[in-house]
């Protein structure tokens, strides 16, 4: 799985390497601050100044009407976000800011470009053009991908996250000045439209001018607004840059867009000053809305070390995190305190929330949780519909030790959390080591641990080994488990004798079974098991045997005579596995009513089914009229009954590398033989082709049951050679003789 890192800043670490993902380094920070204190004409700050002024003409007419207005009768509508791809692509984007092709010309910098092509000295240098680079020019297909998919699907997921007060044309009539810009590194010119009309029949709560330029090495992309709401200071406006880098549209990717774009509508330091009381009409102290603590800790030499810790203390998200982690009197929540001007304090602390899509780092699956939908609520700018909210899972029901301590105290009867022993190997049939189970049981997994050059001073955590640690900087050098690359419990393998099942309904157990031999069995080891949920257990099953863990979370060793060993209930597994990992999609409802563009509707139907239904478009799309669903990503057709399975139809023969069936979004069923998260991998007579017994251990697996022997053999899993078979053959015939001859003699 790709990972996009937001910033890396490391103790040189030395082993594991390829931990050290180049991923995507999140920027938003040091835009901000470089326009705050850019002196340039066109700095977005100057920008917002002068809109503030154009608004002024309109504030009074405003005032009258807000302070006559009650919560109660406050019109709310879901949020429409307009994209504006007017300087998408190099065709576009005319000022020579994009790349057309390798070898051309790209102007980087505030300024306007010169028409003399001095080029930049440095990575740092600004203000000075630069040659493309393959990475800086953006393929057709990727640019037809954002326009058609990828921004499409922002605009929805938005659209159900988030409302705010109607935007009405004669809002914000004109909020620019002739000739302004919108954005960083030279933004975008604005367009006369909205120069003439500001948001005025452009049916948008929010504007994202879109563009695809070069960005720095580990950049994928940024966000940044450019013009306030004079009143509420809600971002309006906004300049969305998306890397050529990306190269291509994944849910990975889609993530990171995700995330920077939610900087631009105010998930930003810059903003945590500028919350509104919208009860009194006036911008929140800042005091009530984050305190900031000094957390000191004393490593192995007796040195004190300390950070500076952002806590936001805000009702909703208060609320949210006292029962997430079941810590009633949490005073605050932290925000990410590494990363420097990147990524501080402009994202959730990644170690208590792991894959939040706001964390400063973006790997794998993230989930949009009801922390970020709060922290939309509590900024005054947006109501949150926390119905959208998907499953966060990290750190859940932990308690205060969880949420407040450092990682070497969290509790340590949760499976994948914060481990010591270092693992050779990232793939499974490869380890010496025993394995564990990832947080969520998806997954065997390893323990991230690794040693580095120097001392991890604050990030210590093990007092007789103070340069061991995590291998992310943003889990604040935390050990704990990782997935296998060859782990996976829906689309992995069974060793054999190890009573283990894949598939959909398989989760990882902390297990040791053999099905035939004490000597199989590993300490701690673990399993893919099939499981299935009652009202009250989660059952696990080995072979024909079921286990019956209780909902009550307590962990559980279970042993038969069926097999040797033992299978574990895991600590809070019922919660884990059988309750549904997302919530159901909202469509338009709010509040038991249905609302549509701010207005109450008549429900549409689909299939015969009506919107606000879980069931509608078979739970993969939105019912947006009658017989008319619009798809979530992944999902297509008339009732969005297929699927894509690494973006690839599930009706073309090549999906799922050719060797299985798409039976859900990216869920791939394999042929027999066959395995991996696309049916990628295979198997040769039993072995995975990775693992040391393949083919006899005298050959490779370069396809399922396809040995490519080192020597002449006579048969296909390169056991028996030619030589050792000849060999037979004669030791046969002597044996064959002699017995002729003792047969002969007995006749006599």
């Amino acid at each position: 799985m790709n990972n996009f890192v937001e910033s890396h800043d490391d103790h040189n670490h030395y082993h594991h390497q390829e931990d050290q993902v180049a991923g995507h380094k999140c920027i938003h920070n040091e835009l901000m601050a470089a326009e705050k204190t850019n002196t340039h004409p066109r700095g977005i700050f100057s920008t917002m100044e002068s809109s503030f002024k154009l608004q002024a003409q309109h504030n009074l007419k405003r005032s009258i009407l807000q302070s006559t207005a009650t919560t109660a009768t406050e019109t709310w509508s879901n949020i429409r976000v307009l994209f504006r791809t007017d300087y998408l692509g190099p065709d576009s984007d005319t000022e020579s800011r994009s790349c057309k092709a390798v070898g051309d010309y790209y102007w980087t910098g505030a300024n306007t470009p010169t028409s003399t092509k001095t080029q930049c000295l440095t990575d740092s240098s600004s203000n000075c053009w630069r040659v493309c680079k393959d990475t800086d020019v953006i393929d057709s297909s990727f640019l037809s991908e954002i326009v058609s998919s990828m921004l499409p699907t922002i605009k929805e997921d938005y659209s159900r996250m988030l409302q705010v007060p109607t935007v009405k044309d004669g809002d914000y009539p004109k909020i620019f000045n002739a000739n302004s810009r919108c954005g960083s590194q030279g933004g975008v010119a604005v367009p006369s439209d909205i120069i003439a009309n500001g948001l005025d029949g452009k049916n948008a709560d929010a504007i994202f001018f879109v563009t695809s330029r070069p960005t720095e090495t580990g950049v994928l992309g940024w966000a940044i607004p450019c013009i306030l709401d004079s009143i509420t200071k809600r971002p309006l406006v906004a300049q969305l840059n998306i890397s050529p880098k990306l190269g291509n549209y994944t849910k990975e990717k889609l993530s990171v867009v995700r995330h920077e774009a939610l900087h631009a509508l105010g998930f930003s330091n810059s903003f945590l000053s500028s919350f509104y009381d919208r009860a009194n009409k006036k911008t929140l102290d800042a005091s009530a809305v984050y305190s900031v603590v000094n957390k000191s800790f004393v490593d192995s030499t007796g040195t004190t070390q300390s950070v500076s810790v952002t806590k936001l203390k805000t009702p909703k998200i208060l609320e949210v995190a006292r029962k997430y982690y079941n810590c009633p009197t949490l005073d605050g929540v932290p925000m990410e305190e590494y990363g420097g001007s990147g990524s501080a304090v402009s994202h959730w602390e990644k170690s208590i929330m792991k894959n939040e899509l706001m964390v400063a780092s973006v790997s794998g699956e993230l989930v949009l949780s009801s922390f970020t939908i709060a922290y939309f609520e509590d900024s005054g700018w947006y109501r949150g519909n926390f119905s959208h909210a998907q499953r966060l899972t990290w750190g859940k029901d932990m308690g205060c030790a969880m949420a407040n301590y450092r990682c070497e105290n969290w509790p340590t009867k949760n499976v994948g959390y914060f481990c010591s022993s270092e693992s050779p190997s990232k793939s499974y049939f490869q380890t010496t080591s025993t394995s564990s189970c990832t947080h969520d049981l998806k997954s065997k997994s390893y323990c991230n641990s690794a040693k580095y050059y120097n001392d991890l001073g604050y990030y210590e955590h093990f007092p007789s080994s103070p340069k061991q640690g995590g291998t992310d900087s943003f889990m604040d050098y935390c050990p704990f488990q990782i997935a296998f690359t060859d782990g996976n419990c829906v689309s992995g393998y069974p060793i054999k004798t190890s009573g283990e099942e894949f598939g959909s309904s398989s989760a990882c157990f902390e297990a040791s079974i053999s099905l035939t031999s004490n000597s199989d069995i590993k300490t701690a080891d673990s399993r893919c098991l099939k499981y299935s949920c009652g009202n009250e257990t989660l059952n696990i099953y080995v072979g024909s045997k079921k286990f019956s863990c209780p909902k009550d979370q307590t962990a559980q060793t279970k042993y038969d005579s069926t097999f040797f060993g033992y299978v574990k209930c895991p600590l809070n597994g019922y919660d884990i596995l059988c309750t549904n990992s997302k919530a159901t999609a909202s469509n338009n409802a709010i509040n038991g009513t249905y609302v549509k563009d701010g207005e109450v509707a008549a429900e549409p139907t689909c299939d015969g089914i009506t919107a606000s239904s879980p069931l509608v478009c078979n739970r993969r799309g939105k019912c947006i009229s009658n017989n008319n669903c619009q798809c979530f990503t992944g999902a297509f057709g008339d009732q969005c009954l297929s699927y894509t399975c690494d973006s690839i139809s599930s009706s073309n023969s090549s999906v799922c590398s050719g060797q299985g069936t798409c039976d859900g979004l990216d869920n791939c069923n394999c042929y027999a033989g066959h395995y991996g998260d696309y049916c990628e991998n295979f198997l040769c007579f039993g072995y995975p082709a990775s693992h040391s017994s393949v083919c006899s251990s005298n050959g490779q697996c370069v396809g399922y049951n396809n040995c490519k022997c080192n020597t002449d053999t006579i048969n296909a899993d390169c056991s028996i050679s030619k030589v050792n078979a000849s060999t037979l053959s004669q030791s046969f015939g002597i044996i064959s003789l002699i017995v002729t001859l003792i047969s002969l003699i007995t006749l006599i």
